[in-house]
This record gives C-alpha cells, sequence and structure tokens, in this order.
C-alpha cells in the first residue's frame, strides 16, 4: 500500500503537466509497479514524459524523458525517436542521478494497425551518473493492443539495472509487466 501511496503521489503531482498530456500508461508486475505520462503536444515532432517506477524492495526510480521522433523512410507504421532521460533514483541506501542517451522504435502491423511492437533503450555510462556507478541500462520490449479509441493493454518486459564500481548489480526491474494505456 506504501509504494501505491507513492505513486500516486507522485502522479498527482504531474497535474499541470497532465493539461497538455497526451497519454498515461500505468503497468504492474510480480515485483513492480510503474507510471509514466506522456506529451507530445508542447512540440512538433519532440515528446516529453515524466515517469516513476517502484519495486517491492522500495527502490524508487523516477524519469524525465526528452525525445524527437519521426517517420522512418516516411513509413506511416514505423516510428523512431532519439533523445535523453534524467534519472533520479533512490536503491538501497544509494541515491543516484543520471543522465541516459538513447531511443525508441515502434512498429505498427500494417494490416492491424491496432497492434503495436514498441522497443527502447537508454544507456547511462560512469561518467553521466553520480556516486561509484560504472553504469546504467534501461531497456524494454512492449506489445500493446488498442482496444478501444482513448485506450490499450500491453505486456512488457523491462529490465532496468545499475552496476556499481565494486560490479555489484541494483536491479530495479527485470520481468514482465501487464498494463494499459490511457490516451487524451
Amino acid at each position: 500500500m506504501k509504494k501505491l501511496t507513492s505513486l500516486t503521489a507522485i502522479l498527482l503531482s504531474g497535474m499541470t503537466f497532465q493539461a497538455s498530456a497526451s497519454n498515461l500508461m500505468l503497468d504492474i508486475g510480480n515485483d513492480s509497479i510503474n507510471a509514466e505520462l506522456n506529451s507530445n503536444k508542447l512540440s512538433n515532432n519532440a515528446s516529453f514524459s515524466v515517469g516513476a517506477l517502484i519495486n517491492e524492495n522500495d527502490d524508487k526510480l523516477f524519469s524525465i524523458k526528452a525525445l524527437v521522433s519521426g517517420n522512418i523512410q516516411k513509413q506511416q507504421n514505423i516510428t523512431a525517436g532519439i533523445g535523453a532521460k534524467l534519472y533520479f533514483a533512490d536503491v538501497g541506501e544509494e541515491n543516484v542521478q543520471g543522465l541516459g542517451l538513447g531511443g525508441e522504435f515502434a512498429y505498427q502491423l500494417p494490416d492491424v494497425p491496432e497492434i503495436e511492437l514498441t522497443l527502447h533503450a537508454y544507456y547511462a555510462p560512469s561518467i553521466a551518473l553520480s556516486d561509484d556507478l560504472d553504469y546504467q541500462i534501461d531497456t524494454a520490449a512492449r506489445l500493446s493492443y488498442k482496444l478501444i479509441e482513448n485506450g490499450a493493454v500491453y505486456l512488457s518486459y523491462r529490465h532496468v539495472k545499475a552496476t556499481h564500481e565494486s560490479k555489484t548489480n541494483f536491479t530495479i526491474d527485470n520481468g514482465l509487466n501487464f498494463g494499459f494505456q490511457f490516451f487524451f
């Protein structure tokens, strides 16, 4: 319940951002709960998001993402984006901040545009992280189905971890998640 209260507080604090939001994603896994509020209404071909990921160990990862995107080779069903993610984490007894660079890729089936495969990957090397971390990776694959005009269901696999100089791994999430995406 404490995790749900934290997540609710974070989402409520983003209510001013919601005025220009285009979608909200919520998902749960056996070990984590995640929320991300996205907006592509602030600038042409650019999107911004705020997110929160909390796991069963009460580790928290907050992020702010900026992404520029567009269709690849003018194909309407293939989209790619490049950008950056700022991370603020409370993992174990560590407070970590970092900057990851990466991108996203989305493919809609031409004959069934309601089905979409989305991939993302962000990498933060030690120079872009606080404390004694070697690197952080944030990867995910999501298969979604737009069930109704304003909503989709999805299944995703997410892997988020940071590696300390002592070679200790801090895994924030590693597993399957089920979620909903609400379009505004």
